[in-house]
């Protein structure tokens, strides 16, 4: 019987140097908001043997029927950062192919990371990957993807028709917490079964008002919303460092709406 399954993609604990949360208190702030699953990504310059150990020991006691911790790693290689999911050994990532090929075979995942933040992307090296990330809130509004991030995917699957659409939260302190959400639908709620169903594309991310499905194309209506919402945006940016030009400062209320919506 298939399950549905919710839970985050992209998560960073005290495991990484830039984590403010420890895997213990993120698997509690988990289950509190309803979460089934999270999928780590620990900076892999942080890591060494010993400490992918113990995050993987660590993984598996904070796991039950309830929650499933997965680990993985983020990796910056050449300059691109690239997510291994349900890894559970430290690979060598100083070549992208050679890395997607390892994650690969050690049974992982393979995902470019928020990929509005690059200049210039090289496709030909990465069109081996089993997804990109469409959306990640730190770069981005937490209502919806860009414009940018959905032409880099139709790009991607020029090469590759079967890369998948991912959304995760890029996580490193509860305030990146919003209510993006990535549903697995698997066959059963191990971590194998969900990296099983990841793999397959069986899942949909939804947000607070869009949603995505990993495999489908984007439709009209949705590019329209979305390219609306980026003018809407950008616009509101720009308004932000005008006043702060003029020396400006808007009530404190007015200033936390701002702040909220741009994160």
């Amino acid at each position: 019987m298939t399950s549905h399954i919710p839970g985050l993609i992209h998560i960073h604990s005290t495991y990484s140097h830039d984590g403010t949360m420890s895997l213990r208190e993120i698997a509690a702030l988990s289950r509190e908001k309803g979460c089934r699953f999270i999928a780590l990504t620990e900076h892999a310059e942080s890591m060494d043997a010993r400490k992918m150990s113990d995050l993987v020991s660590e993984s598996k006691a904070l796991s039950d029927a309830d929650l499933i911790v997965i680990p993985g790693l983020e990796y910056n290689c050449e300059g691109m950062h690239i997510l291994a999911l349900g890894i559970s050994v430290l690979l060598e990532g100083s070549n992208q192919k050679r890395l997607i090929d390892a994650i690969h075979s050690r049974g992982g995942l393979a995902l470019l990371a928020h990929v509005v933040y690059y200049d210039s992307i090289p496709y030909g090296k990465l069109e081996d990957l089993d997804g990109i990330e469409i959306w990640n809130p730190r770069y981005a509004n937490k209502f919806a993807p860009s414009v940018k991030s959905l032409k880099i995917l139709e790009k991607f699957r020029k090469r590759n028709r079967n890369i998948l659409a991912f959304c995760g939260l890029d996580l490193h302190e509860k305030g990146d917490l919003c209510r993006l959400r990535t549903t697995v639908h698997a066959e059963g709620s191990s971590s194998d079964d969900l990296i099983k169903a990841l793999r397959k594309g069986r899942f949909h991310s939804k947000g607070e008002i869009m949603c995505f499905d990993s495999q489908k194309e984007i439709g009209r209506i949705t590019w329209l919303t979305i390219y609306s919402m980026d003018v809407f945006y950008r616009t509101v940016e720009k308004a932000v460092y005008l006043l702060k030009a003029l020396g400006i400062k808007p009530p404190e209320k007015v200033s936390k709406r701002i702040r909220s919506m741009l994160r």
